[in-house]
């Protein structure tokens, strides 16, 4: 049996599912989250680096760097979306 995310039960791709819709969110599962490829998962990846938790506008295969995400999540950059939240 493949290791699964050891974060998958805090992270919101995997418990709500994406922006995008529903068929994508259990793809992201299926490839990500389930098996060993998490250690490929963009989102992983950040948050070992990170100050707080991992916005979920940052998606698995994110198109920007894990430096680039790390820097806009410890600089607030992503906050601008979480405001009514």
């Amino acid at each position: 049996m493949e290791e699964a995310c050891s974060k998958m039960e805090k992270c919101p791709i995997f418990n709500e599912g994406t922006l995008l819709n529903e068929k994508t969110g259990e793809t992201y599962k299926t490839v990500y989250c389930m098996t060993e490829r998490y250690k490929q998962c963009k989102r992983y990846l950040a948050s070992q680096r990170c100050n707080g938790p991992i916005p979920v506008q940052v998606l698995p295969n994110a198109s920007i760097t894990v430096d680039e995400i790390v820097k806009r999540v410890n600089s607030g950059f992503y906050d601008i979306f979480n405001k009514n939240k």
